[in-house]
């Protein structure tokens, strides 16, 4: 399973930047890890299964 610690950390960050309190730079250095992370199990998962990986970026994950 995904650290929780990453993903509390990306969402007070999105949260943040939505409502202009940290600028991109500082909430893409927060988000980043967990969505490193997201995708290196996103891409185990699909080779395992031969499917294309799920990936998403910081402008996804803002959304």
């Amino acid at each position: 399973m995904f650290n929780s610690e990453f993903l509390q950390q990306a969402e007070a960050a999105r949260h943040l930047y939505q409502i202009n309190k940290i600028s991109r730079k500082e909430a893409a250095e927060k988000i980043m890890p967990y969505i490193n992370e997201f995708n290196e199990r996103s891409k185990s998962i699909a080779k395992k299964y031969g499917r294309r990986p799920q990936v998403i970026s910081f402008a996804k994950f803002c959304r």
